[in-house]
């Protein structure tokens, strides 16, 4: 808002950052039924958890640091440095929700979505690195355009795809050491959020995907 203070337009209506209420409300109406089947939210309680201010903070290294975890897996957070995703030894891995290398940053499913490439929406775990999303690919998974696919139900099933890729991913390192895929030369783009005007009419697109048939699942 301070920077487009000028241009009303572009410091409310199209500011990114200024989302209604009522798209979380569907967003989680559409997702607790679903993930808590009982009602239930809560984390088991033989699963140690623990919460920080950041991922990069103090608190959240002297933790991995006495966990000693093998492997990171990370979803959902901002830049993490390089401290921090350096202190497994197998190192750090993300899960992007966008197709790499093509769509970095936030909301990528969408912007795919919205320049009309539906089809580019996908799940991609990469190794980290000190930049965003420019670490070498291990698999990447298209989103299906299930029938109840919408801006609301987008997060739902990119999660249901991105844990199954980390249960297999697991399985692979216990296996031996998977090898990454260098992303290469091809052209990228670093995306900011969507405004929300911009996402009422990338509903449309892909509310007319959802009807459009499955797509394959795409080892790297």
């Amino acid at each position: 808002m301070r920077a487009n203070w000028a241009n009303p337009w572009r410091a409310l209506v199209a500011n990114p950052y200024i989302q209604p209420e009522t798209f979380a409300r569907r967003q989680d109406a559409f997702e607790r039924p679903r993930f808590f089947r009982d009602g239930d939210d809560s984390v088991p309680r033989h699963l140690e958890t623990h919460r920080v201010r950041s991922v990069n903070d103090v608190d959240a290294q002297s933790l991995i640091d006495r966990l000693l975890p093998d492997l990171i897996l990370v979803y959902g957070t901002g830049l993490v440095r390089k401290e921090v995703f350096v202190q497994a030894p197998l190192g750090a891995v993300n899960a992007h929700g966008g197709k790499l290398p093509r769509y970095r940053g936030l909301d990528t499913n969408l912007w795919a979505a919205y320049e009309g490439r539906p089809e580019d929406m996908t799940v991609t775990l990469h190794q980290m690195d000190a930049t965003f999303d420019t670490g070498p690919v291990y698999a990447s998974q298209a989103v299906p355009p299930d029938e109840e696919l919408s801006i609301y139900s987008l997060r739902y099933f990119t999660t249901l795809i991105c844990t199954r890729m980390f249960v297999e991913l697991v399985g692979d390192f216990i296996a031996g050491t998977p090898v990454p895929t260098a992303q290469g030369n091809t052209p990228s783009k670093y995306y900011s959020l969507m405004p929300w005007l911009l996402k009422r009419k990338t509903n449309l697109i892909l509310r007319a995907y959802a009807q459009s048939g499955a797509m394959p699942v795409v080892r790297v």
